[in-house]
């Protein structure tokens, strides 16, 4: 089998190895592609692994031998599935395989918002400690995260590891899925979405982008909001409506926002960059080396499964 990573330096920027999908056919890896060379890198491949190349009918009508696309990631937007599926182009994903790294950072951006350590650390640098004296816990209002609420939007995988860390803090945990949610610790309760939104002090937002969720967290939505709620979102950045967002942090009607993901990537010109009380990082939520390799791992074992006629984490019909 002929494989092809068109995108591969995001998930191995040369720290790792691809043994794994090497060990299944004729590898090629690229680093990257632009979009004017994907079809012609992708001619003759039965395989491709992809992370955001897109990838359209108008592209498969020229890859005859393609029957397989892997995805270096849980989410398949950047693929017509619809199409594949009705040329027979099996398309998985990796669901899961960035719990740990995810969660890790949400409490990160979290734990930032609140207790400002670069901003203390950077301000330390230049003697602003001693300058304000005994009053150095004044540049900067810390507070506790026990006995806070953390209200969940989307309780899959990486919803559960943020829940489980909340408690862990002696956070109050509250739930929010469209489904019914088995099994829940007794640390977590399940609510609906106005109750999560008015009770939460930290919401924290962990579902996929989809036309149901796409600005879900809207002006309307805020206004249901504690003054002193932040946001945290390492999801997809499209949940949120930026303006909305921007507005609210200007106006004291959220209290701070950290972002990893934002509506366009990577950011130039989004309003958000000017907001107060607002910490973006550059999507790397994902991204820890355990995390990757995992990725890597699995999106072998994904193929493997195909190649011996079996179906895992299969997203097409």
């Amino acid at each position: 089998m002929k494989i092809t990573v068109l995108d591969g330096k995001t998930t191995n920027p040369g720290d790792l190895d691809w043994q794994e999908l090497s060990s299944l056919g004729q590898l090629t890896v690229y680093g990257s592609s632009a979009p004017d060379t994907v079809a012609e890198r992708s001619r003759d491949s039965e395989a491709l692994i992809i992370n955001k190349i897109r990838i359209t009918d108008a592209l498969l009508e020229e890859l005859p031998n393609l029957s397989y696309i892997g995805m270096l990631a849980t989410g398949y937007d950047m693929v017509d599935t619809s199409a594949c599926s009705r040329r027979g182009i099996t398309v998985a994903n990796v669901p899961g395989y960035s719990r740990d790294s995810v969660a890790q950072c949400t409490f990160a951006l979290l734990l930032e918002l609140k207790n400002h350590t670069a901003e203390f650390a950077h301000l330390t640098r230049r003697r602003q400690w001693v300058l304000a004296q005994e009053n150095a816990y004044r540049l900067a209002p810390i507070s506790e995260l026990s006995g806070k609420v953390m209200g969940i939007l989307g309780y899959g995988d990486i919803g559960a590891a943020v829940g489980k860390i909340a408690a862990a803090f002696n956070m109050e945990v509250l739930a929010f899925a469209r489904r019914e949610l088995r099994d829940l610790p007794s640390y977590a309760r399940q609510v609906e979405f106005d109750e999560l939104l008015s009770c939460s002090d930290v919401l924290s937002i962990h579902c996929p982008l989809t036309e149901d969720t796409k600005e879900m967290i809207n002006a309307a939505a805020i206004s249901k909001m504690k003054n002193s709620a932040v946001i945290i979102n390492t999801a997809r950045g499209g949940i949120i409506d930026d303006c909305a967002v921007y507005e609210a942090l200007c106006e004291k009607r959220l209290a701070g926002a950290g972002l990893d993901v934002l509506t366009v990537e990577p950011a130039e010109n989004n309003i958000l960059m000017g907001a107060p009380n607002c910490i973006i990082t550059p999507h790397v939520a994902w991204a820890a080396k355990e995390s990757r390799r995992r990725l890597i791992s699995e999106v072998a074992a994904n193929l493997r499964a195909f190649q011996s006629g079996e179906r895992r984490n299969v997203v097409t019909e």
